[in-house]
């Protein structure tokens, strides 16, 4: 493809041998299909790892490429071998023997590519230069296929398939109007290795998946991927995210319970998650939530605070154990405050300590009113009427539990006889 442009006398291309000053002269622009000879990954900030090719700033993601022409045609807008990507926020960066699209705009040489030849996320044969590599070959002997291919021997190799959106009845067509099994595509972004940004939607519900580590043998998202991150907008998360065993197998198949798990750590009788929340059954109630699972996740806040809020219930799990830690201090505010499931029976409340001083300092003072004679429980001395009012006290504030201020009517415990 082409079209004409013109190079005004102030232009960088008048500098090129050939190109006429006194007027502007029409220009027949195109793309030219080139290979990737060199790339500029970095400045050498370590000292160490500066590309060949790099010169100045500007260069990082460039590429060193020749152009594929014939002996019979001479393009003198390419003849400089050093191309910038074309466009400004969006960069694929190719690899030594890609494929790219060459153009010069404006005296300045640019490149759009790699060039998807056999539509693979991993990396695309340069057909012009090289045969269709033999993807059975890789795993046998992948040292000679990289050297086959010209491709550096840092790449890896991988069969990773095209992200696919497969059709889901539930979600792409929940008011089972279209006859047609079938759903529309979603805007892609794809990497070498298995991960992908989603931003697409199924029926009129809008979606977002982030996904990094996902099985060389699924085609779609899983939430079983090494790291997910989803905004979902209408559909459960097992709705949305059917595991291949559904697709190829069923949905009855016996090993699909054991690959259900996509919260760990909580199997409380009362806190539960919730995997079926926001189910395409609630029609014409669509729920919006965000997934977020991998081996570990920490939020840290370098200035200010992390806030976790929520209108109904917050629910922290742990299949081992549980550390909070603060300098200072650790408040925890509510009507009740429960230690141990079985202690929501509020058979075993918290001692008040202050209360329970009060009422060992009435029966030290006891103590003090003994008289030198008679006998009391082994004690010698009667009691005055004063300490027998005192004692009477006591014996009420223990007798009845409603009404003794040194025990929490907030606060509960476990007994000592709950199992561990």
């Amino acid at each position: 493809m082409g079209w004409f442009d013109y190079i005004s006398p102030l232009s960088e291309a008048t500098k090129q041998e050939g190109i006429r000053v006194d007027f502007n002269k029409p220009v027949h622009l195109q793309f030219v299909p080139g290979e990737v000879i060199d790339v500029v990954y970095t400045s050498g900030i370590n000292g160490n790892d500066k590309s060949d090719a790099y010169t100045s700033p500007r260069d990082i993601n460039a590429i060193l490429a020749r152009p594929h022409t014939s002996d019979a045609i001479e393009f003198k807008a390419l003849v400089r071998q050093k191309y910038y990507p074309l466009l400004r926020g969006i960069v694929d960066t190719p690899m030594p023997g890609d494929q790219v699209l060459l153009c010069e705009f404006g005296g300045e040489n640019y490149y759009i590519g790699p060039v998807n030849t056999i539509n693979s996320p991993n990396w695309n044969v340069n057909h012009l230069v090289t045969e269709d590599p033999k993807y059975s070959s890789w795993d046998n002997n992948p040292v000679n296929e990289m050297d086959r291919l010209g491709l550096q021997q840092t790449f890896q190799l991988s069969s990773i398939p095209r992200m696919q959106k497969r059709y889901i009845k539930k979600l792409d067509d929940p008011l089972g109007n279209i006859e047609q099994n079938e759903t529309h595509g979603d805007m892609l972004f794809e990497g070498r290795h298995g991960n992908s940004i989603r931003i697409g939607s199924r029926f009129v519900n809008p979606n977002i998946t982030i996904s990094n580590g996902r099985d060389s043998n699924h085609t779609m998202e899983s939430i079983f991927d090494g790291s997910l991150i989803t905004m979902l907008s209408g559909g459960s998360l097992l709705e949305n995210f059917p595991s291949e065993i559904e697709f190829n197998l069923g949905s009855e198949h016996p090993d699909l319970e054991n690959k259900r798990t996509i919260c760990g750590g909580n199997d409380g009788d009362q806190i539960t998650f919730n995997k079926n929340y926001g189910t395409i059954d609630d029609l014409p109630i669509f729920k919006n939530q965000i997934y977020i699972s991998s081996d570990r996740i920490t939020l840290n806040a370098k200035d200010n605070n992390i806030t976790i809020s929520a209108k109904n219930n917050i629910d922290l799990g742990s299949g081992n154990n549980m550390t909070i830690n603060t300098k200072e201090k650790l408040v925890m505010e509510s009507r009740n405050i429960f230690f141990g499931k079985k202690s929501t029976d509020k058979k075993e409340p918290i001692v008040l300590g202050e209360e329970l001083r009060k009422i060992l300092l009435e029966m030290a003072s006891v103590f003090e009113l003994i008289k030198t004679t008679g006998t009391i429980g082994g004690i010698s001395g009667p009691l005055t009427p004063d300490g027998m009012s005192k004692v009477a006290k006591i014996k009420s504030a223990l007798s009845v539990p409603q009404a003794s201020k040194f025990q929490s009517k907030h606060h509960y415990i476990e007994n000592n006889d709950q199992k561990q």
